[in-house]
């Protein structure tokens, strides 16, 4: 009992890590460079991994998407308005995945 009642404790004093499916569009007239959106990925202190890369909406647009982790939440929200304010993506999504 003294055992798992450590390995809880542990477990609240470690930093987790939290991953997150981002999917990002762009109009294929006005695409983001993909290396452009992994700096600025790694910049909000995420990492990155499972990458695709689509043709949408009958050729019209770029679709982006990646799995990201980071061990700080508060980096969703922030790199959420970044996206925001990004002219060149048209859409996006963080959908968090379980723990």
């Amino acid at each position: 009992m003294l055992v798992l009642t450590g390995l809880g404790w542990l477990e609240k004093k470690l930093p987790s890590i939290s991953f997150s499916r981002l999917t990002v569009r762009c109009k294929r007239n006005e695409p983001i460079e993909k290396n452009d959106l992994y700096s600025l990925i790694h910049q909000h202190q995420f990492k990155t991994s499972n990458s695709s890369y689509e043709l949408r909406d009958e050729g019209h647009a770029i679709q982006y998407q990646l799995i990201i982790n980071t061990r700080n939440n508060a980096n969703l929200e922030i790199l959420a308005k970044t996206l925001i304010d990004n002219q060149l993506v048209t859409e996006f999504s963080i959908t968090p995945l379980g723990r």
